[in-house]
């Protein structure tokens, strides 16, 4: 009698086990970081997406975005909001501050989100999805980490006056995705890339202090050649400059977007 109740709890434990992995998996995190529109009051967007892949559905989920500045542990309360535009979708003011919210079989929350950072740096966030195991009560977690890096925190314009025109000898060089471009810089596929001159400034900062003009890769119609200078007559506040962005977008390159 005590073998059978034994090996019967064991198996309850082992369907508990499995039932709470399947559901962990399938709660999914996505996201893409967006500059915010030029003249726009926000620092940065996000578009933010919590997807249930599975057929079941997942109760009482609490999701928490955590921002951390780079070179810090401690979080630090970054104001955000969810644009009106994208509420249809599922996402609201209310569950970004951590009202549960349940999610159907193969259903999703989405939004966009308008941040106001506290000071311009470089900050990686942690988004967590935390719900109860609907059969032992065990708090479960899905998660996320990305970076809002400083070319998310840029307003460009177009430059057309002689000094924008002039590539200095000292220009360095980086080849990247041209969609990847023509994200950040929103620019529209309408309009071209090649040979346009932008000049760079962060969102809080009035004079531009980094110029990059995009030239043609021979060899693949996907990329293009991004030649960067720092502006002489603007000089660098020591956060932005050109081997800044340079890196900064070869990390961004390397990553794979899950949105």
């Amino acid at each position: 009698m005590m073998g059978n109740l034994s090996q019967n709890m064991q198996m309850v434990a082992t369907m508990n086990s499995m039932m709470e992995e399947l559901l962990t998996q399938s709660l999914r995190i996505a996201s893409e970081v967006e500059n915010s529109p030029h003249g726009g009051s926000a620092d940065v967007r996000i578009q933010l997406r919590v997807v249930n892949s599975c057929r079941l559905p997942i109760r009482n989920i609490r999701l928490k975005m955590s921002f951390f500045p780079r070179g810090h542990e401690d979080d630090v309360s970054v104001p955000a909001t969810v644009s009106q535009g994208t509420q249809h979708a599922g996402l609201s003011d209310e569950i970004l501050a951590g009202q549960p919210f349940h999610l159907d079989g193969q259903c999703a929350v989405a939004g966009l989100l308008s941040l106001t950072l506290p000071e311009v740096h470089q900050y990686n966030v942690h988004v967590t999805a935390s719900f109860p195991s609907p059969g032992t009560g065990v708090e479960l977690v899905s998660a996320s980490r990305f970076g809002i890096y400083l070319v998310h925190q840029l307003q460009i314009t177009s430059r057309t006056d002689d000094e924008a025109m002039v590539v200095p000898q000292e220009a360095i060089g980086v080849q990247v995705d041209a969609m990847l471009i023509r994200r950040l810089f929103q620019v529209p596929g309408s309009q071209g890339l090649l040979g346009n001159v932008y000049a760079l400034r962060l969102h809080r900062v009035v004079e531009p202090c980094v110029m990059c003009v995009a030239r043609e890769v021979v060899d693949d119609l996907e990329k293009v050649q991004l030649l960067l200078w720092d502006l002489a007559s603007h000089p660098t506040s020591g956060l932005l400059s050109a081997s800044v962005v340079k890196d900064e977008l070869l990390r961004l390159g390397s990553a794979v977007s899950n949105f």
